[in-house]
């Protein structure tokens, strides 16, 4: 009877302190990257560029703008337009150079298309028109990943 007497003091001083909880001054603050949950993983940044070719074909061609910067890590909604100011029409696309398969159709004056990639590495990279001798005469720019 007295080691049971003894076993229910104990339970009921184990079950009181449980029951107040941890003392909340001497917690530290909860880090979520060390918690071992999903918060650890980064998603991909999204961004939405827009590039024009503009100018007049075969005199000015160029792309506007001719410098654009993103973030590694990013995913890139590039939205190219054609409005070359050549009534005859003049076909251009954008394509980024040293990254196989990120280009655009080619399109014509008035239209445009939307292509969606991953930044590549970080570095800087040429876009060009590759119709033509159009990257010649100035259809350029310079895609900067940081």
């Amino acid at each position: 009877m007295r080691t049971l007497l003894v076993c229910l003091i104990a339970l009921t001083v184990t079950v009181a302190g449980c029951a107040d909880g941890p003392d909340e001054s001497d917690d530290e603050p909860v880090d979520p990257d060390t918690t071992g949950g999903d918060n650890n993983t980064t998603e991909p940044q999204v961004v939405d560029i827009q590039v024009a070719a503009v100018g007049t074909y075969p005199v000015n061609p160029a792309f506007d703008p001719a410098t654009l910067s993103v973030s590694a890590n990013t995913t890139v909604n590039l939205t190219f337009t054609n409005n070359e100011e050549n009534p005859a029409g003049a076909p251009h696309d954008w394509v980024l150079e040293g990254v196989e398969g990120v280009e655009t159709e080619v399109i014509g004056t008035g239209e445009n298309t939307t292509i969606e990639f991953a930044a590549p590495a970080p570095g800087e990279y040429a876009y060009y028109c590759s119709v033509g001798n159009h990257r010649d005469l100035g259809m350029e720019g310079t895609l900067t990943v940081g």
